[in-house]
């Protein structure tokens, strides 16, 4: 049995708001850039918002599939976590 189906359905609603809406407010900060922009690192960190969008798509996607698949998912999951 997946954890999506032993899942209390509100609190899966709710999840999927919360991931929904703090989506928007990442997408929201870096619609206006360009590529060019994204990629830019402004501060002493290896850290540019580009790779933080990436970062945060990667992991929201290896988490529904956590979710989706319980602990099954998270076989081979370091090599996953690189990408």
């Amino acid at each position: 049995m997946s954890t999506v189906e032993t899942m209390d359905p509100g609190e899966r609603t709710d999840l999927l708001e919360s991931l929904r809406t703090h989506r928007e407010f990442l997408k929201t900060t870096v619609r206006v850039l360009t590529d060019a922009q994204a990629a830019e690192r402004t501060t002493v960190s290896e850290l540019c918002l580009g790779g933080l969008v990436k970062h945060v798509a990667i992991t929201e996607s290896e988490w529904m599939d956590f979710v989706e698949r319980g602990t099954e998912a998270m076989e081979g999951a370091p090599e996953n976590w690189s990408a």
